[in-house]
């Protein structure tokens, strides 16, 4: 099994596509591809790969023809970061404080959580559902 496989084993299962279909996924380069602690690359490349799983699986209902799904894992390095290399004509869009509200956040049990508000619309969804203003001590305090 490849460094990945059990993380993409567990996202066929969980979307219900046959076990099998893993067999046409190639997931090429392993972490660290970033010098950090955490690994998170790999799944994330498994999980860029599953969502083509997906699409290749259509495919075949479809047309009756099997595609093959590969996958870089310095492109899905470069895709978990996508935000980071938006351009608006040629320039970097200005820096919103509220995109700060990204982070992990210490949970009331003691573990942690990490908070996705890079978006407006992530941003405000999780506010809402919080029950808070979307500011870094209204969430804080929400969830401590």
């Amino acid at each position: 099994m490849t460094p990945h496989g059990s993380s993409l084993a567990a996202l066929v299962r969980l979307g219900g596509l046959p076990p099998a279909a893993a067999d046409t996924v190639e997931i090429v380069g392993s972490d660290p591809v970033w010098p950090i602690r955490y690994r998170v690359v790999g799944p994330g490349a498994a999980a860029i790969a599953a969502t083509g799983l997906a699409a290749a699986e259509l495919w075949k209902i479809r047309t009756g023809r099997r595609q093959y799904v590969r996958v870089q894992a310095r492109a899905a390095a470069a895709a978990l970061r996508s935000a980071r290399y938006l351009r608006i004509d040629g320039e970097k869009p200005p820096d919103d404080p509220r995109k700060k509200l990204t982070d992990f956040y210490r949970l009331r049990d003691g573990r942690w959580m990490y908070l996705y508000c890079t978006f407006p619309n992530l941003r405000d969804r999780n506010a809402t559902v919080l029950g808070v203003t979307p500011e870094r001590d209204a969430i804080a305090d929400a969830i401590a």
